[in-house]
């Protein structure tokens, strides 16, 4: 399923849409919000960096992202968690601490052996789809 650019537009200004009315409902009954559109935008953008770790939201080797490329991986869920955290320990002055992100499972490679540098390989999608054609997934 690809949306066209009319449909991409719509969908986006939805999607501003609700997130301004959960900002300010939110406000408006003292409640805090995690941004997780935003925090996911900047990750996209910039990156995250966790222990001299750069995460990103490349599909496969920027560890963010589930195989699937949608879902959050078991670390991009450790992420999201320590997002929630932020909020709430500056909006309510809790004192909760971070999940170590290092400790969590990463993705495991499809090919290769990792680095020494614990690092993933950095493979094109259409590398990829090669590798699935070739171990017989796409026959």
């Amino acid at each position: 399923l690809a949306l066209d650019s009319d449909e991409q537009a719509t969908a986006a200004a939805a999607v501003q849409a609700f997130n301004a009315t959960i900002a300010n409902v939110a406000a408006s009954h003292n409640m805090a919000v995690v941004d997780i559109f935003s925090f996911y935008n900047s990750i996209k953008a910039n990156g995250y960096y966790v222990a001299g770790q750069k995460y990103t939201a490349d599909y496969i080797s920027g560890g963010v992202f589930s195989l699937d490329g949608v879902h959050p991986s078991s670390r991009g869920h450790a992420l999201v968690a320590n997002e929630f955290l932020k909020v709430m320990n500056a909006t309510f002055g809790m004192g909760v601490p971070y999940v170590d992100v290092s400790t969590i499972p990463g993705i495991p490679a499809p090919i290769a052996k990792p680095s020494g540098g614990g690092g993933l390989p950095i493979i094109s999608y259409e590398a990829f789809r090669n590798l699935e054609w070739l171990w017989g997934s796409d026959r």
